[in-house]
């Protein structure tokens, strides 16, 4: 057997050399003919890459060079409208400079009259030189009281000795009101001196509504399609819809406003709608068809130039598949034989140790012989019955085809009809019922099991019936659905003791059976109306020990 496994060894590697030369000459002929179309293939994708980035940068410089302009657009929009207010009240500071001072009435028609015309003038008031609001339409403003005084606020330059030397027109920043009914509402003021003599005869101060204000100006001029907002000292005061900050980031254009002393910064952006519009699909097509092209020419290609391969690469298969197949019988005839040389191993040392414990068993014999101390004769025989339960769990597992497992219901008759014997009793006078299914336990559980069995018919049978009593002991063992096992050992003997605990118990046999009991992880309830023990427990561990 030996020579022949060398022969086949040598037949193999010839074949496993010949095998790798076709091998290594295949993947270098398969190597250059696979390059190719992924240049072919490659070539395409770039230029369609190209191509598409050259049509979409062009695509985002027209957009943007849209919004710059619709963003200029604004910026005058806003200037001129705002000029164009601005000249209105002007003209009454003018009228003013050049009359004698109106009457109130007269005035305040006037300020009607521009409120009427022009929807985002809040408030028109006349402040004197010291600072006093002293006229205001409409007059039933809640935020703004006659008579107050600016100079305490927040514009000190209406300071009467700073107002003289101030002759132009005024900006002043954007501000909240405070006032319960409009509070929150954003607010300017436009101050515009009235001139009498070279000197100051007071201000026409004219109040805007921010939001009011952009909107009148840009509802008119400004097509859809854009996001507007407007930036005072990098603080928002005004937008005209909701902000998308991905959209600012990206195509956003600014522009700055700078009027009679403040600065506002424009903001201009598409909206998805118009950026919908104005894109075309024309890059996207190409992108998608030239790189399902370049795919399609690569596919293509690499079937065509690799078509000739395949006969090879199945010849190598072969090849390889018949070597393999000679590995996978050599790895099975060495396995076969190593699993021979186990189970021959096993069943030795299951017939040793069962031959070393029936020689404990027979020196324990031989020992009861010369015992004549009743007491200690019986616990060199329960030691003997505990040397035979385990001795016949490694017979059994001698004489079985499974080495690690065994049939519990034919060791339990054994070690029951073993028992009988050992104490002398006979079946008429004492009847031993033995209710197993079909119960395949591994050495690790038997053991403890089998001892367990082995202590409760003993003490059955030396306790259970005195004087030559008649009756019955019955063991019942079975499966439950959840994976566990439950067994039974009941007798209708004279009972237990009154006041029985198992935890004060002092004989051995019961300790014993709590001891194993817990080395199975099982529990154990014991009725004492009809001597019944009854213990569920598991498949013990692989590691644990009988």
């Amino acid at each position: 057997m030996n020579r022949g496994n060398q022969s086949l060894g040598f037949l193999s590697l010839k074949d496993a050399l010949k095998a790798l030369h076709f091998r290594v000459k295949t993947i270098t002929i398969a190597g250059f003919v696979a390059r190719s179309p992924w240049l072919v293939g490659g070539s395409l994708a770039l230029t369609t890459l190209l191509l598409w980035w050259a049509l979409s940068s062009r695509e985002q410089a027209q957009i943007q060079q849209m919004v710059a302009i619709r963003t200029n657009d604004v910026k005058n929009d806003i200037s001129t409208q705002t000029e164009t207010r601005i000249l209105a009240l002007g003209r009454m500071a003018s009228r003013w400079s050049l009359r004698a001072e109106p009457s109130r009435t007269e005035w305040e028609s006037d300020a009607t009259f521009y409120l009427q015309d022009y929807a985002s003038f809040r408030t028109i008031a006349w402040v004197d030189p010291s600072a006093h609001i002293r006229w205001i339409v409409p007059s039933n403003t809640n935020h703004v009281a006659l008579d107050s005084n600016l100079s305490q606020g927040t514009q000190p330059w209406l300071r009467p000795e700073v107002a003289r030397d101030r002759f132009h027109v005024t900006i002043l920043p954007t501000t909240e009101i405070q006032a319960t009914a409009s509070k929150g509402d954003k607010v300017f003021f436009v101050y515009i001196p009235i001139l009498k003599d070279q000197e100051i005869g007071g201000f026409i101060r004219s109040e805007f509504q921010v939001q009011k204000f952009f909107d009148a100006i840009l509802a008119k001029d400004i097509e859809p399609g854009y996001g507007i907002a407007i930036f005072e000292n990098q603080t928002k005061i005004y937008s005209s819809i909701q902000s998308d900050p991905s959209l600012e980031q990206q195509w956003a254009q600014t522009a700055t406003i700078k009027l009679y002393g403040t600065s506002w910064q424009v903001r201009v952006w598409p909206t998805p709608k118009l950026l919908a519009r104005a894109q075309s699909p024309l890059p996207d097509v190409i992108l998608v068809s030239g790189l399902l092209m370049a795919i399609l020419s690569t596919a293509m290609v690499y079937l065509a130039q690799a078509a000739h391969l395949r006969f090879r690469e199945a010849e190598v298969a072969n090849q390889e598949l018949a070597l393999e197949i000679v590995g996978r019988r050599q790895a099975e005839a060495q396995l076969k034989t190593s699993l021979g040389e186990k189970e021959l191993l096993l069943k030795e040392i299951h017939h040793r140790v069962k031959n070393n414990l029936q020689v404990i068993y027979s020196l324990l014999r031989m020992q009861s012989r010369l015992v004549k101390d009743r007491s200690i004769l019986e616990m060199l025989k329960e030691s003997q019955n505990r040397v035979k339960s385990m001795a016949l769990i490694h017979e059994k597992l001698y004489k079985s085809q499974d080495l690690a497992k065994i049939d519990f219901a034919e060791y339990t008759r054994s070690l029951a009809a073993n028992l009988l014997s050992s104490y002398g009793t006979s079946a008429d006078k004492i009847s031993l019922e033995v209710k197993i299914e079909d119960v395949i336990l591994d050495i690790n559980t038997a053991i403890p099991c089998g001892l367990i069995i082995n202590e409760l018919i003993s003490n059955s049978l030396k306790h259970a019936f005195p004087n030559n009593r008649q009756g019955q002991i019955q063991i019942q063992l079975y499966a439950t659905h959840s994976g566990q096992y439950v067994l039974i050992a009941r007798d209708n003997g004279i009972g237990l003791p009154e006041n029985f605990d198992l935890a004060q118990t002092k004989t051995l046999g019961l300790k014993l059976v709590k001891t194993l009991v817990s080395q199975l992880e099982g529990t154990l309830a014991i009725s004492s109306d009809t001597t019944e023990f009854k213990i569920t427990f598991g498949e013990a561990r692989s590691d644990a020990t009988a």
